[in-house]
């Protein structure tokens, strides 16, 4: 009968021995487990940030390189549009509508900086101008027909859109001129077809 019961205790220790053993063993190993994929997925998150911040700082550098070689190609010049000979002779006008759009002081766009390219015409210029301050500009194959609300012809056949360069009026056409660095251009609308703009500044 001792020996029943001694077996019986041996039994009954091995038994719980083996289920401690199959339930906290595992439980501990999970556990385990548990921290180290955590790590590991910090480690990954910590990586990506990583590379995503490299591709970050890379893309400026390239962007800020492609600024500074476009910047070798870029032209600085000024830029003005007036209507100053139609307001001192206002008479001249065929539609006398056109006085009440005339500016007093007879500068329909004041003076400003544009940055072009080494390539661009004083045509194109005219053109993007125009077109980013909301002015109406036409033009053909003679050149500007039209700024605002001076259309050529207005003031007489001899009064048409002309612009001078550095204070010269130029004769040709305005995609025949290519600007260069530190040009002043100004377009005025003339009353004798570029004569009344010589010495202009």
């Amino acid at each position: 009968m001792k020996d029943l019961k001694k077996k019986n205790n041996i039994e009954s220790q091995e038994s719980e021995y083996s289920y401690n053993r199959m339930t906290s063993k595992p439980k501990d190993i999970f556990f385990e487990d548990e921290e180290l994929v955590e790590k590991k997925n910090l480690r990954k998150k910590r990586k990506v940030a990583l590379i995503v911040l490299a591709v970050l700082i890379i893309g400026s550098l390239i962007v800020e390189l492609g600024y500074k070689l476009t910047d070798k190609d870029s032209v600085n010049i000024h830029i003005e549009i007036r209507c100053d000979k139609v307001v001192e002779n206002l008479s001249a006008l065929k539609d006398p509508t056109l006085i009440g759009y005339m500016p007093q002081s007879g500068i329909a766009l004041k003076k400003l900086k544009y940055i072009g390219k080494k390539d661009n015409t004083a045509l194109e210029v005219i053109e993007k101008v125009c077109k980013s301050n909301s002015i109406e500009i036409v033009t053909t194959s003679n050149g500007v027909s039209k700024i605002g609300y001076l259309t050529n012809g207005d003031c007489g056949k001899d009064s048409l859109w002309k612009f001078t360069v550095n204070g010269k009026v130029f004769e040709g056409e305005p995609e025949e001129y290519v600007i260069q660095p530190g040009d002043d251009i100004i377009w005025t609308f003339s009353l004798e077809n570029g004569r009344d703009l010589k010495g202009d500044k």
